[in-house]
């Protein structure tokens, strides 16, 4: 059991989503591991209700901010259901699901039973507070904590504002104190636009492989002249523009592939950037290098397997770079 103050949100007029804010101490009691939480049905067979506010066929609910769509409440009203049995991960006991904690909503400092176009409903034992019902109906808000880029791009973290904890002493650390803590976390990100440069600088590529084709082919040379042509188009001046359209890519967009990355937010069309960045840039690079190294005729042994090496590995890099997203989803 414990006291501590949250962020509650009241409605200042009916169909406005733009809520009010105001923090006010809550007591909240929670068990020591999430996993001892039963489900229990909340109904008049425990504590019945009584209308507390008349709203004259108004639902105070009617349009509410998106924050208050996230989590699961402890009333009856027209918001949303969300399922209170979730899938966890790391519990102190290795259960597959938990059951969520439901936040509350308030009314002259009473617990919120319904609310409905009749009125507000609140628990029949409890006398209104009239400090407290000036604000109306008061509904817990979850706990918002973003994480932005340079460039202002955030993830928004919503936690279930009723945090639960439970401390411990190990016999072999008596000088320190451990936590167990659970958390309901829902997260998104900004939507931003996607770059097409990744995808342009392939394309490129792919392109200009197909001209020196064509040009030598048209011309009926050799087979070997054809390879000597394609290997002095690609690690020509064409290797450093494509260098430096990834570079410019990835130092300009850095920021934000991190954030994704770590967080697990990104999309798929960025996880496919990122692949076509690995794949230009590392091409490229040992493209130029060997261009560079005084060596005017192609290796063709060398060109065979550095090209299916860079296959497998593309598609390597792509899976890696999906199941790390996953990860941290």
């Amino acid at each position: 059991m414990i006291m501590i103050t949250r962020l509650f949100q009241y409605p200042t007029q009916v169909g406005d989503e733009n809520f009010a804010k105001i923090p006010a101490v809550d007591l909240n009691v929670f068990p020591d591991f999430t996993e001892c939480r039963p489900v229990v049905e909340i109904d008049d067979n425990l504590v019945n209700s009584k209308l507390a506010y008349d709203t004259k066929g108004q639902d105070l609910l009617v349009v509410v901010p998106e924050i208050l769509t996230l989590f699961p409440y402890s009333f009856t009203s027209s918001l949303c259901a969300v399922s209170i049995v979730l899938p966890s991960s790391n519990t102190h006991y290795q259960a597959s699901t938990v059951v969520e904690s439901l936040l509350r909503g308030c009314y002259g400092a009473c617990r919120v039973r319904a609310v409905n176009t009749t009125g507000i409903y609140i628990e029949d034992t409890c006398e209104v507070n009239d400090h407290w019902a000036i604000y109306g109906l008061m509904v817990h808000s979850p706990d918002d904590i973003p994480l932005c880029s340079t460039g202002g791009v955030c993830i928004h973290n919503y936690y279930n504002s009723l945090w639960e904890w439970v401390n411990y002493m190990e016999a072999d650390k008596p000088n320190r104190i451990g936590m167990n803590l659970n958390t309901f976390r829902s997260r998104y990100a900004d939507t931003v636009g996607i770059s097409v440069l990744p995808g342009i600088v392939v394309m490129q590529m792919l392109l200009m492989g197909i001209i020196s084709l064509y040009q030598v082919m048209s011309h009926k040379r050799s087979v070997l002249l054809t390879q000597i042509w394609a290997y002095r188009c690609q690690n020509g001046r064409m290797q450093v523009v494509y260098l430096a359209q990834i570079s410019y890519h990835l130092v300009y967009n850095s920021d934000m592939y991190m954030l994704g990355m770590a967080t697990g937010t990104l999309t798929g069309e960025s996880i496919a950037n990122l692949t076509c960045c690995f794949f230009s840039f590392s091409y490229s690079f040992i493209n130029l290098v060997k261009a560079r190294s005084g060596d005017q005729q192609l290796d063709r042994h060398f060109r065979l397997t550095w090209e299916a090496m860079q296959i497998v590995i593309t598609i390597c890099v792509g899976s890696i770079l999906l199941s790390v997203n996953a990860l941290h989803s």
